[in-house]
């Protein structure tokens, strides 16, 4: 073999060992993100999902740190925790034969009795009495507000603040209790149990608890 063709055959090994180590690098090396897309680092020895270039590549960019926007439905069998603030606007179904609930309201309500002349209730009677957003027995010029989110279809639970009096009976019973024909406004039913004339305060009248579902 004369000189030329040693000299040939060493140029093309070099070139063929140049290109075969750029290909190993290539391969090995850490790909960089797209443009624009923010890298959060997880914990050491463990990448999150989206420094994964296939992952980033047929993904559009994901980033588990950023908000979930989807709209297929999101599917896990593990656990699922949220320590921020949870909003949804479509149905919620608890357990595998839950009804599906589309809201849930709960607060305080005050009983719609007139400031100038107190509800009163006889003796072991009863009466219905709407529970709305405003306490009219702390001022003279107090109107009547809606409960915000009550509607006419919702299934409504309410219980008595613990500053009613009891007297000598078993005190206000709530006999029964529906949201009210007009939206905002809980219906109760009160009977009187207390063993004498019940005449509505400012401390019995004000913190009715309610909760309200529309299913």
């Amino acid at each position: 073999m004369d000189y030329k063709q040693i000299m040939t055959t060493v140029a093309v090994a070099l070139i063929a060992g140049v290109l075969a180590a750029f290909v190993a690098v290539w391969l090995v090396a850490p790909k960089a993100l797209p443009s624009g897309k923010d890298i959060v680092a997880g914990a050491a020895g463990n990448l999150l999902a989206e420094q994964y270039d296939p992952y980033v590549q047929y993904n559009g960019g994901y980033n588990s740190a950023k908000d979930i926007k989807t709209s297929a439905d999101l599917n896990t069998s593990g656990t699922f925790t949220a320590t921020g603030a949870a909003t949804l606007t479509s149905t919620f179904t608890l357990g595998s034969s839950g009804t599906a609930a589309t809201r849930f309201n709960t607060g305080t309500c005050h009983l719609a009795v007139a400031s100038s002349t107190p509800l009163t209730i006889a003796a072991t009677s009863s009466v219905m009495v709407d529970c709305q957003g405003t306490n009219v027995l702390a001022s003279a010029t107090a109107s009547y507000s809606a409960l915000t989110g009550i509607t006419a279809d919702d299934n409504v639970f309410v219980s008595a603040p613990t500053t009613t009096p009891t007297g000598t009976g078993s005190g206000l019973v709530v006999a029964g209790v529906n949201a009210s024909s007009t939206s905002g406004y809980i219906s109760i039913k009160i009977t009187n149990l207390t063993g004498a004339t019940f005449t509505f305060a400012t401390t019995s009248a004000y913190g009715w608890r309610y909760w309200a579902t529309d299913l």
